[in-house]
């Protein structure tokens, strides 16, 4: 399923909902990833114009297990 509102998409697949910032047609913001199921955050990052920038991670019972710098 896709939701499209102004500055946001959100799709979800069978184990995942996942959020978008839309600007200027292009993923520009916060990717977030949520457990389908329990509804806890999965894995987030940062985008600039549809390309992974900033910091990248996954959570694992809404702990960060794991985190990167992209640029």
């Amino acid at each position: 399923m896709l939701i499209k509102g102004n500055n946001r998409v959100i799709f979800t697949n069978n184990n995942s909902i996942i959020s978008m910032e839309i600007k200027n047609n292009k993923v520009n913001g916060k990717v977030i990833v949520y457990d389908k199921t329990s509804g806890a955050i999965e894995r987030s990052c940062n985008y600039i114009n549809d390309i992974p920038n900033g910091v990248y991670r996954e959570y694992y019972k809404d702990k960060i297990t794991y985190e990167r710098i992209i640029d």
